[in-house]
């Protein structure tokens, strides 16, 4: 027994000692590779119209809201993704005297290209988000950013809704 707690120290040390040493060394794993990357986050008020095409007497709904988008280049091959956050709105529905109450959206991995204006494009189609209460199934998104000015067209179904709404996105900051 004695030779137990004798040696218990010691292995202790010994147990520390390997994990940090393999910690340490896994942390350079990957040097030398080119982990460089960039990326452009920029917070945007605007407002958002909605609409629902399968209706022409449905009047677009109009709210101020806002949007988040990520650009960032990490991909490996040269490409970039973008990310959107839409913020929470509501769209009440007059023919059928309903509100729709639409958590916050958040889209991602776009694919995104930047022309040599500057000009951000990126689109997506065939995906799903999350949407508050809903799952969204978005059939397209695409738009444009440059210098704070985004441009943002979406048509989506919530949950088990039978028609799409159109929901577009604008600021007009430094045009």
């Amino acid at each position: 027994m004695r030779l137990f707690f004798r040696f218990t120290p010691f292995a202790m040390a010994m147990l520390y000692a390997v994990m940090v040493l393999s910690s340490c060394a896994s942390d350079n794993i990957h040097e030398g590779d080119d982990t460089s990357t960039t990326s452009t986050t920029d917070y945007i008020d605007g407002s958002l119209s909605s609409s629902i095409p399968a209706f022409p007497s449905f009047q677009p709904v109009v709210c101020q809201d806002f949007a988040i988008i990520d650009i960032s280049d990490a991909n490996n091959d040269g490409t970039m993704n973008a990310k959107i956050t839409i913020g929470a709105f509501d769209i009440y529905v007059n023919v059928i005297n309903r509100t729709f109450s639409i958590g916050t959206m958040v889209i991602e991995d776009m694919e995104c290209t930047q022309d040599a204006d500057g000009f951000y494009s990126f689109r997506k189609s065939d995906t799903e988000c999350q949407a508050g209460d809903y799952l969204a199934k978005i059939n397209n998104i695409e738009g444009t950013y440059r210098d704070g000015v985004l441009a943002l067209e979406m048509e989506y179904k919530l949950g088990t809704m039978p028609f799409f709404i159109k929901s577009i996105f604008s600021n007009n900051v430094g045009m």
